[in-house]
């Protein structure tokens, strides 16, 4: 009796295993409307950074702080994985300096900035002990990843016997889209995600093939301490990011300062890592 008992309990113990690694953080599944929280209005919030120009050798400090509008309704996972993070601090500059410093803006192109998974830390990297360790770019190992939602993902619906895009953001100026860990892999997106930074004459390469989930509505610009005057969200905000001085030096760097993000009360990222995040093998 005693020995079926143990039995039976060793049976139950891995049962309740196998059933926490298939239920618990690992599962790739999307978020159905049923699992969805209920939003009164679209998260918003804003991205600050700071960098330097060199116009005709002359430098330029500024500080540009982009507003946005985050699109919960159409990609659920990947909105509430960016609240997750800038609720955290994920990608704010730290107030003092220590062993970690910022995020960077790390790719700057004729389309489109990225950033949110490089930043500096200290490393020794002359193996001297006597030398003080430096600030050097380095890539943030992914605690997760999440569900790609996106039509080529099967992140679909049907609409008149026909499959339609569930993620149906365009793309276009200032469309916030995430970027994986892996390209070839759809599920490996984290903390990288990018903004178009030019008008696309077409779509084509972004269109179902990412997760968009925001979009930049609003530019402030300073130089130095002096506001610049701005028409609004144009293409002139992402030039003067692209005429900024990006090399491997910290100081030469576009900065992230902060990223913020107002929820309007709605809990999103309740239970989020334990149902809707996919564990790094």
């Amino acid at each position: 009796m005693v020995r079926q008992f143990f039995k039976r309990a060793a049976f139950m113990s891995a049962a309740l295993v196998l059933l926490l690694t298939l239920t618990g953080c690992g599962e790739a599944k999307f978020m159905e409307e049923k699992d969805m929280v209920a939003v009164t209005q679209n998260p918003t919030g804003t991205m600050v950074f700071e960098f330097t120009t060199n116009v005709n050798n002359q430098l330029h400090e500024y500080t540009v702080e982009l507003g946005f509008e985050l699109y919960y309704d159409k990609a659920p996972i990947t909105v509430t994985n960016f609240v997750y993070l800038a609720s955290s601090g994920f990608w704010d500059k730290p107030e003092t300096e220590g062993e970690i410093g910022e995020f960077i803006v790390d790719t700057v192109t004729t389309s489109y900035i990225a950033m949110g998974d490089k930043r500096y830390e200290k490393r020794d990297t002359d193996n001297d002990e006597e030398t003080p360790d430096e600030f050097t770019e380095v890539t943030v190992e992914p605690e997760y990843f999440i569900k790609g939602e996106f039509k080529e993902n099967g992140f679909a619906k049907t609409v008149d016997g026909k499959t339609v895009a569930r993620n149906d953001i365009p793309f276009e100026l200032g469309t916030m889209y995430m970027l994986r860990s892996d390209s070839a892999n759809s599920d490996s997106a984290y903390s990288r995600f990018g903004i178009i930074g030019t008008i696309l004459s077409t779509d084509t390469s972004y269109k179902d093939k990412y997760a968009a989930f925001g979009k930049i509505t609003s530019v402030k610009v300073t130089e130095g301490v002096v506001p610049v005057p701005s028409p609004g969200l144009n293409e002139d905000v992402f030039d003067k990011m692209r005429n900024a001085v990006v090399s491997s030096q910290r100081e030469d760097s576009i900065t992230i300062i902060s990223v913020t993000v107002n929820t309007y009360g709605a809990e999103l990222t309740k239970n989020f890592k334990k149902n809707w995040t996919i564990k790094v093998k």
